[in-house]
């Protein structure tokens, strides 16, 4: 091959071997953005999923919330009426007393026996004593149902707030979850975007390290590297259009 062709040659070579080049960096550059694109559409993904977590035990945490609400205020209207209810119990109990005792004043007065005397009054105020006994003990019960219905009432409250508290850990689980996620995979695109980078910059380096060894190659065949000798000292001696025109 004559020089002027294998210069033509070389030259060809070189622009194929710079667009080589600019190919696999642009192709190392297309990898980096979809690796980023990835990474951006999983972490949308992970936030999207976490989102829906969220709102989904939020829901389920208010429903139970005004169940257990809903529970206590019934338990508090129970206690209201048991105090109620109580006071009409223990009412009633001292007006039975109250007859009671009026019926056998009454009694003992018939037959001519002072009531406020002797066994007679004894007898009076030991029913009396007795009716009041039975009042107390109705109020008691009253009360104890009271502080049951109560207790009940603030058990459901409790279990209230116990929900809205795992309600809120899982939330916060679920973004961290994300959070997590998102981060393993921004770095995995940052390593394999980097990685792509460095391969398309190592192909590229390559194959523009490879046109110039041929160049050198030819320098060193012809002397161009010579001293006081460079390619253009031979412009007036080599044609590279000679065998072409």
């Amino acid at each position: 091959m004559c020089e002027a062709s294998m210069l033509v040659a070389l030259g060809a070579s070189a622009l194929s071997s710079g667009i080589g080049a600019a190919g696999q960096l642009s192709a190392s550059r297309s990898q980096e953005k979809a690796s980023l694109w990835q990474a951006m559409e999983g972490t949308r993904a992970a936030y999207g999923e976490a989102r829906d977590i969220g709102r989904a035990t939020i829901d389920q945490a208010m429903r139970g919330t005004r169940a257990y609400t809903l529970a206590a205020s019934i338990a508090q209207k129970n206690a209201e009426l048991a105090l109620a209810r109580g006071r009409l119990d223990e009412n009633r109990v001292r007006d039975e007393t109250d007859r009671a005792t009026a019926s056998q004043r009454a009694f003992f007065a018939g037959g001519n026996i002072d009531p406020a005397s002797g066994s007679a009054l004894m007898l009076a105020a030991f029913g009396a004593a007795q009716g009041e006994t039975d009042a107390q003990i109705t109020r008691a019960n009253a009360f104890q149902e009271a502080a049951g219905a109560q207790w009940s009432a603030y058990g459901a409250l409790d279990h209230a707030e116990d929900g809205l508290q795992a309600a809120s850990r899982t939330i916060d689980s679920s973004f961290k979850a994300a959070d997590s996620r998102s981060r393993g995979l921004t770095g995995g695109a940052a390593m394999t975007a980097d990685a792509n980078r460095k391969a398309g910059m190592f192909g590229a380096a390559s194959t523009l390290l490879s046109s110039a060894s041929q160049w050198a190659t030819l320098g060193a065949q012809r002397g161009w590297f010579s001293t006081g000798k460079t390619p253009s000292t031979f412009a007036g001696s080599i044609d590279i259009f000679k065998g072409i025109y």
